[in-house]
């Protein structure tokens, strides 16, 4: 929140030091706990309109979890070291 009130208009965020609540929330995590007594939004609900409302780019360190390539406009995979565009 506070690099976007500063202005910022890309957020890099690394997926192995953020919160797991805070990237996404499983299926069965959804049923067990409704969503309005949930505390935290996923980052996953917010990250298309964060774009295309505001502007604000994401770029996505990710290793865990393939929910976000939905909203992908471009993924791009390390294979032996060197960046592949999939």
């Amino acid at each position: 929140v506070e690099a976007l009130e500063s202005g910022s208009r890309c957020l890099l965020i690394d997926e192995d030091t953020s919160a797991t609540n805070f990237m996404i929330r499983d299926a069965k995590m959804q049923e067990l706990v409704a969503a309005e007594k949930e505390p935290i939004t996923p980052f996953i609900s917010k990250v298309s309109s964060l774009h295309v409302d505001h502007g604000v780019s994401t770029v996505l360190v990710m290793g865990g979890s393939g929910d976000y390539f939905q909203a992908a406009d471009v993924v791009v995979m390390m294979d032996s070291y060197r960046p592949v565009d999939v």
